[in-house]
């Protein structure tokens, strides 16, 4: 199509190389806006782009033009711990200026949203850094909506780990604000809201849409309001805990905020630590436990919670638990993080079964024993 454009008419004139070249120029211009290559995929829900190292991330918040594509995730991906050394900006060199400093980009913003959906696989991102402190709709994604050709969106099988965000209004691990389904992610680490009229947690500062089979571990602290899963709830959260610390906020709450009469959703069957958290209340129906009892299974399964471990509340084994406490320190964890069932109450180190009188005489010792 350029070329007929910027072809001689009949007279030999040049008549539409200015409009040539502004559209070359236009096209040069907007390729970040563009499909992305990534590490495979076609970006649909039969396809989806693969995202399997920091370079395919980096280029997903920055190509908002594949924002309404479907996504999957095929390995853990780790940025440097030192964020300093971290490209951010994808200018070719980690230099530290002042668009480095600004962190990851989040994937969707309040102009352009996140329609798409992302399977994070059953991996994790680590070290993930934003420093965006004026900024609102902040997290790994920064706003999310449903995209009401292919359905609703969502982000499942994902775990964000030592996470550092900061951010003006709406903050959070998972995604600032949520129009999407959120089910089976985690996020630990650290999140600050640092605007006057800020709000934090842990998964979602705002959420439209069902959250179900999620936790956060991450510490939050922000100016208004701050939360250890989500702040405000304006649909349904079902099956979901919180750990971290929270602080410095005006308006502070150990699982959910919903100040002032905002967020009308539901909240059943989840949970707090109240010593954690340093919280003794909350907003909505989620109930404060003692870090003892969030580290006691029936804790979790009296309140139909599907484990590994039991059939009663089904069998899909949506979480497992660690009685150890190797794994995320003896709190549930979602069952994809280990990929089997962990630590049975009692490791054998020798165990004879011996025919005598026509019976069996068993014999063991142990070589720990929980419970």
């Amino acid at each position: 199509m350029i070329k007929s454009i910027i072809d001689q008419d009949s007279a030999g004139k040049n008549t539409g190389s200015t409009l040539g070249i502004m559209l070359i120029m236009s096209l040069a211009l907007s390729s970040s806006l563009i499909a992305g290559t990534y590490s495979g995929g076609s970006g649909t829900s039969g396809d989806p782009y693969q995202i399997s190292n920091t370079a395919d991330l980096i280029e997903l918040s920055k190509t908002s033009g594949d924002w309404s594509k479907y996504f999957i995730q095929t390995a853990d991906i780790s940025f440097n711990a030192d964020e300093s050394q971290v490209d951010w900006d994808d200018d070719g060199t980690a230099t530290w200026d002042a668009d480095d400093q600004l962190g990851f980009s989040p994937i969707g913003n309040s102009t352009t949203k996140f329609t798409g959906s992302y399977d994070g696989g059953g991996y994790t991102i680590d070290n993930l850094f934003i420093n965006r402190p004026s900024t609102e709709n902040v997290g790994f994604f920064g706003y999310t909506d449903r995209d009401w050709g292919q359905g609703r969106s969502y982000i499942r099988n994902l775990g964000l780990e030592d996470v550092n965000i900061t951010g003006g209004v709406r903050i959070a691990g998972l995604v600032g604000r949520a129009m999407s389904d959120i089910s089976y992610c985690y996020v630990t680490g650290s999140i600050t809201g640092s605007a006057g009229n800020s709000a934090a947690a842990g998964i979602t500062a705002q959420s439209h849409y069902p959250i179900t089979d999620c936790y956060s571990t991450a510490s939050v602290s922000a100016v208004y309001e701050a939360a250890g899963f989500v702040s405000y709830n304006n649909n349904s959260i079902d099956n979901c805990y919180s750990t971290g610390a929270v602080s410095n906020a005006a308006t502070q709450d150990g699982f959910c905020n919903n100040y002032d009469g905002h967020g009308t959703g539901t909240i059943t069957n989840s949970f707090w630590d109240t010593q954690t958290s340093g919280q003794t209340s909350s907003a909505g129906a989620a109930t404060g436990k003692t870090t003892a009892q969030m580290k006691t299974l029936s804790t979790f399964t009296d309140a139909g919670w599907d484990f590994e471990i039991e059939t009663t509340n089904g069998t899909n084994d949506y979480w497992d638990m660690d009685n150890s406490g190797s794994i995320n320190n003896g709190y549930p964890f979602l069952s994809w993080q280990n990929g089997e069932d962990t630590s049975l109450p009692v490791e054998l180190a020798a165990f004879t079964a011996e025919n005598q009188s026509g019976g069996v005489l068993l014999k063991w010792v142990t070589e720990s024993e929980i419970e």
